[in-house]
């Protein structure tokens, strides 16, 4: 679903169906990446593991004017659905806009 199409409740989809181009394209993390890599926490404080996906969205701060990028991993998003729902548009083509519940 892209901005501007028909579009459902955007309450009523579950993040694993917002991200799911994401989870079918972006490759998860290799071990060997740790060796280069700077920032090792996603938003939520957890550590990115070996095998696991990193996902972006942009989180709606409800001024009209601001968003901050926010990164998830694949197993997790079930517990941010909890917090977070889509808002059923998306910026720069695929990544999803979220507010807090």
């Amino acid at each position: 679903m892209r901005k501007g199409s028909a579009q459902q409740d955007s309450n009523d989809i579950p993040l694993r169906d917002v991200f799911k181009e994401a989870l079918e394209n972006y490759a998860p993390v290799p071990e060997w990446a740790f060796e280069y890599m700077v920032y090792t926490k996603v938003w939520s404080g957890k550590e990115i593991q070996a095998g696991d996906t990193v996902l972006y969205a942009f989180v709606d701060l409800e001024d009209g004017k601001n968003n901050l990028l926010m990164t998830v991993l694949d197993r997790e998003l079930e517990e941010i659905e909890k917090t977070f729902k889509f808002t059923g548009e998306y910026h720069s083509h695929y990544v999803p806009i979220l507010k807090k519940r």
